[in-house]
């Protein structure tokens, strides 16, 4: 229909020029997902994730491209597994509409998306994850401060096991308190 439409106006002297695609950063694709989870309230340490990015029309499945057809495939797997993962879809600015409603109309009929599927835009996205971490879940007083600025010299560890306990504390928090 398109064709024919474009060869009466080129016969008419009319320019024919086929719309842009819609875009997801225009308005969302007509918005996000009604019936999808609104906030992600759980420690995202404690939940098996999937994350899905669209961008333009290309899937990513946790970071790997993939075809429709393997997209199709791994969500009847993710359908199948009890507890459900968490499927997180990123979509990008310039992800196509026709692409975006294909994933949320496709997740909608095999995954429960009311429990296990959420929605970001990119700003959204970079604003979860950006985030600075959290504090560690244990506080240090200025006597704890000034041991560890001491390198534990005032305990009875040995060296060896000053270097054990400062590598394991650095694993665990990240850090090591300073004044």
């Amino acid at each position: 229909m398109k064709l024919l439409y474009a060869c009466l106006l080129l016969q008419a002297g009319v320019s024919y020029a086929e719309p842009a695609a819609e875009t997801y950063g225009q308005d969302r694709c007509g918005g996000p997902a009604i019936n999808w989870i609104d906030v992600i309230w759980t420690d995202q340490d404690l939940v098996v994730k999937n994350l899905l990015e669209v961008e333009h029309s290309n899937i990513q499945w946790n970071r790997t491209s993939i075809s429709d057809d393997k997209f199709r495939e791994l969500v009847g797997v993710v359908a199948t597994l009890t507890p459900s993962p968490l499927s997180e879809v990123l979509f990008h600015a310039s992800a196509n509409c026709e692409k975006v409603r294909m994933v949320r109309a496709f997740l909608d009929k095999h995954v429960n998306c009311a429990t296990a599927c959420h929605e970001y835009s990119e700003a959204e996205w970079n604003e979860r994850y950006s985030a600075p971490p959290p504090p560690p879940p244990i506080a240090c007083d200025p006597d704890c401060k000034a041991y560890w600025k001491a390198g534990g010299q005032e305990s009875r560890l040995s060296r060896k096991q000053w270097r054990r306990l400062k590598k394991n504390y650095l694993n665990r928090y990240g850090f090591i308190p300073e004044d």
